[in-house]
């Protein structure tokens, strides 16, 4: 940690606090004040409240076990952030580091007087620079360290997370308040809920630990607005010297005295409670959730319990049997009186998560010459197929984003005027292929600044760390460790453009293998890769009665095909037809109560199987959409499919038996029916024949070759099979 004065902005350190008489004769013995113009009718609050709220703190320290003059009381912890900024952080000049999702009041104290998008860093004109949370919503320890330089003053965390509800292992945070030299703010608004301690105990051993408490969750005092803050003397000195003089009125103080006298352990022991049996309880009703996600505990490595996006860039998808209509009445009564659809009332207006293409320019796009530099158009020449890989990735729905360093431009070492010929004809070139870039990032520093701006580092990519964008599905392609060492630091996936062993070599030696998804020479292999990953999905559901896992490629690539395992034998021999006649990859895992019936593992199948296909269709760009099927052999088998986003669904067809092998043939339809309400699509099924065998597998072979043509892609078709343009 630097010394406190190499932290604390000079005019803080100068800064006289506002002072009193009370504060010059708080030694006791006066009976009467006249310093403060005060009426002097006693109606309760006609005096001004104890600007250091000493008997207040003294209740606290007992209470938390921290000396009273480490403790420092806001209107809020919202009043503790901006203070924090105010202390530290010099406007226009310093910055703060933060994890990205978090507590939005961060963002809002930091940067409106430096144009940028934050709230406490708007207000205080501080560059804010979020750092996207880990796998699984894991603390990303070297990404934080990363993203800091010299003029970073705070970083900031808050565990438990406000919104992803985890609480990060104390070596991570160990980790930066030992490596970090600055001021680390830990905000444990929420650790009455956690199972750890935190790590107030902790905050002798670090003097540059300031720990965040409140007491409007547990205490239930938001109301009061009163927030806490924890730090060693000289800082807690600090915040009371900046705060305005009566920043916690007399009302306020006195009720917060009267309610930690208060036992609320039964309360925060019924809350936790009633957490564990939501988390138990919200899978068998994830479906009707009306939110725009959905909460998946279990025992793979995202679980805690984590959320899951419900739209992962593509648009909402209505979640499978929502609405109680679709699980009873026929298919052609499936309206209310008001006219509306039940798809209709399902879906949800949320917000869409965008993706992108982070694409550097030299190296990647066009070649890079020798001195490094295209600074005239002769020197311009493009990579060998990035023209039509780039025109294939504009019907995925990523934005595209051009990222490059520019040494000097801008300086006498790299003029304007000899850089952007080449660049728009560039731009002009691929524009005429049907290329355009949603934004461009050019830093002009050189690599010995060590601007914040500099790939690897993300201070020009703030737009695209707000929440707004789903980082964890976007890519950034380069042909430089710096751009997979960027990825790792958005926390996007990483693609190195460079011959497979030379690039190893050089990820390896830069510490940044595992930050990459793919290393190619081959622009086209890049295309065929990220295309493929956008058509590809496991989705894991898991219930009371079920465990479900689907892995799907509809490409048909894939060493998992055709490991089918549900527990019903025929099921599983169905499945297989459905991999094999729909020429995709398939792979099922189902654990259900079989000892029960079949019912559970057969819906739940079919609505995992159904959200596989909607998840790894996209945005549906250049696929064919529709899709029928009529084969023949002793039966008969119609099938008719439209992925066009709305659910409907018909069925005629009738079995004499009651089971075919272990399969109740009741359940045929209702197999169908739920996917047709997971995947969003239109299905009408209709089967005619004697043979109860044949005819079930007619049905599930003609489902094949309908799903076959319906998700097949186009080529050279990167549009969204609609008039309307989307689906």
């Amino acid at each position: 940690m630097k010394p406190l004065s190499q932290l604390v902005r000079p005019n803080i350190q100068a800064l006289q606090p506002y002072s009193t008489a009370r504060d010059e004769y708080a030694g006791g013995g006066i009976g009467v004040w006249l310093d403060a113009n005060e009426s002097p009718y006693d109606n309760g609050v006609n005096r001004y409240p104890d600007p250091h709220q000493r008997a207040l703190k003294a209740l606290i320290a007992e209470l938390k076990g921290v000396d009273a003059g480490r403790i420092f009381i806001g209107n809020g912890s919202d009043e503790a952030i901006d203070l924090a900024f105010r202390i530290f952080c010099r406007p226009g000049l310093d910055n703060a580091v933060s994890i990205a999702p978090t507590y939005g009041m961060y963002r809002v104290a930091a940067a409106t007087n430096a144009g940028l998008e934050s709230v406490a860093a708007q207000t205080n004109g501080v560059e804010l620079r979020e750092v996207p949370l880990g796998a699984g919503y894991s603390l990303p320890v070297g990404a934080l360290l990363a993203a800091a330089d010299e003029r970073t003053k705070l970083i900031w965390l808050c565990s438990p997370n406000n919104p992803t509800g985890n609480a990060f292992p104390a070596a991570g945070i160990e980790r930066l308040l030992r490596e970090f030299d600055g001021m680390v703010v830990l905000d444990e608004a929420y650790i009455d809920f956690a199972a750890g301690p935190g790590f107030l105990a902790r905050l002798g051993e670090f003097g540059n630990l300031i720990v965040l408490q409140t007491l409007s969750k547990a205490w239930g005092m938001a109301g009061l607005r009163l927030g806490l803050a924890f730090a060693s003397e000289a800082v807690a000195g600090l915040f009371a010297r900046v705060k305005y003089p009566y920043n916690i009125n007399s009302l306020a103080q006195q009720a917060v005295a009267e309610r930690l006298t208060e036992d609320i352990a039964p309360q925060v022991a019924e809350i936790r409670a009633e957490r564990d049996r939501a988390k138990q309880d919200l899978p068998r009703h994830r479906a009707g959730l009306p939110f725009g996600c959905q909460f998946h505990p279990g025992p793979h490595p995202r679980s805690r319990p984590h959320v899951r996006r419900a739209d992962l860039g593509r648009g909402h998808r209505p979640q499978p049997l929502a609405h109680p209509g679709l699980r009873r009445m026929p298919a052609h009564h499936r309206r209310n009186p008001r006219g509306e659809r039940p798809d209709d009332r399902n879906r949800q207006k949320l917000p869409i998560m965008k993706k992108a293409l982070f694409i550097d320019r030299d190296g990647t796009i066009i070649a890079e010459p020798a001195d490094e530099q295209i600074d005239s158009l002769e020197k311009l020449a493009f990579v060998p197929g990035a023209i039509s890989a780039l025109k294939a990735l504009t019907g995925l729905g990523f934005d595209l984003v051009l990222a490059t360093n520019q040494d000097g431009l801008g300086t006498p070492s790299f003029p304007e005027d000899t850089f952007w010929p080449a660049h728009n004809k560039m731009l002009a070139t691929l524009g005429g292929e049907g290329v355009a870039f949603d934004d461009q990032l050019i830093d002009r520093t050189f690599e010995a600044d060590a601007a914040p701006t500099r790939k690897p580092r993300t201070g020009m990519f703030g737009r695209y760390t707000g929440g707004e964008y789903d980082l964890a599905a976007s890519y950034v392609i380069g042909d430089r460790a710096t751009d997979i060492l960027l990825a790792r630091n958005l926390g996007a996936r990483g693609i190195l453009l460079a011959p497979p062993a030379e690039g190893l070599r050089t990820l390896e030696e830069a510490g940044a293998a595992d930050a990459c998804a793919l290393i190619t020479d081959s622009w086209s292999e890049i295309a065929e890769f990220i295309r493929r990953g956008e058509r590809r999905a496991e989705i894991r559901r898991e219930t009371r009665e079920t465990q479900i896992t689907v892995r799907l490629d509809l490409d048909g690539r894939g060493d998992f095909n055709g490991q089918i395992s549900t527990g019903l034998r025929f099921l599983d021999h169905m499945l297989a037809q459905i991999a094999h006649h729909g020429g995709v990859a398939l792979a099922v895992d189902a654990r259900g109560d079989l000892d029960i019936d079949e019912h559970h593992t057969m819906e739940d199948v079919a609505i995992t199987l159904g959200e596989a296909v909607d998840r790894a269709l996209g945005a549906k760009a250049g696929i064919a959409r529709y899709g029928f099927a009529l084969p023949m052999d002793d039966c008969r088998a119609l099938t008719l499919l439209d992925f066009g986003g709305r659910i409907d669904f018909e069925w005629d067809a009738s079995f004499r038996r009651e089971r075919v092998g272990d399969v109740p043939t009741e359940m045929f339809r209702h197999f169908f029916h739920s996917f047709a309400c997971a995947a969003r699509c239109n299905l009408q099924i209709s089967a005619r024949g004697d043979n109860d065998h044949h005819k079930a597998e007619a049905v599930f072979k003609a489902f094949a070759r309908a799903l076959r043509m319906a998700v097949a892609h186009i080529p050279f078709d990167y549009t969204v099979p609609s008039s309307k343009g989307v689906l």
